[in-house]
């Protein structure tokens, strides 16, 4: 396959959030491809340089960080050790919880605002022992009425997984303490 790039005109949603794409050559038609602008390049560069010099490092991580939109997935570790699922089907039941959730959740404002900015989704997949443990979990986040989607698998009606709607990170990393990533 045959990549060509393609400079479009200058253009720049933000300073701090420029869009790239790439061309995918194929046959005559080619899909734009869109180079930073000069201000772009020359903002990221002075906030990686301040980054770097310690110049209010940690607090502007710290907050960027703390202020995203995620949306945590939780699936069952059990599904590929004790059952044997494939890692394909396993992969699968985080991404039917995931759709779920933004299906079930679209007209949310936080869910729209996510859905926007496709180049900026952050997910963070998680691993939970077993089915009864992610039911726990279920319920501890319907009593804390954060929004989620409990996945369960038919015509097996077996809970895989779980996926919140997008929340800031700093509204609901609580919840997910002592869940590991995912491996």
């Amino acid at each position: 396959m045959k990549f060509r790039l393609k400079i479009l005109p200058e253009h720049c949603f933000s300073h701090h959030n420029c869009r790239f794409r790439y061309s995918q050559h194929v046959g005559a038609s080619s899909v734009g491809f869109r180079w930073p602008t000069k201000t772009c390049i020359e903002t990221s560069y002075s906030r990686t340089s301040s980054l770097l010099s310690g110049n209010n490092s940690y607090s502007f991580v710290g907050s960027l960080m703390s202020n995203s939109l995620l949306q945590y997935i939780v699936v069952r570790c059990d599904l590929t050790t004790v059952y044997r699922w494939p890692l394909g089907a396993v992969v699968a039941q985080g991404c039917h919880a995931a759709t779920a959730s933004i299906h079930a959740f679209r007209t949310h404002p936080q869910t729209s605002a996510y859905l926007e900015n496709l180049d900026r989704m952050h997910k963070v997949v998680l691993g939970i022992e077993n089915e009864q443990q992610l039911k726990c979990l279920a319920e501890k986040l319907t009593e804390n009425k954060i929004d989620h989607y409990l996945w369960t698998e038919q015509p097996e009606n077996v809970c895989t997984a779980l996926a919140t709607r997008p929340y800031l990170k700093s509204d609901i990393q609580s919840f997910f303490r002592g869940l590991k990533l995912l491996s």
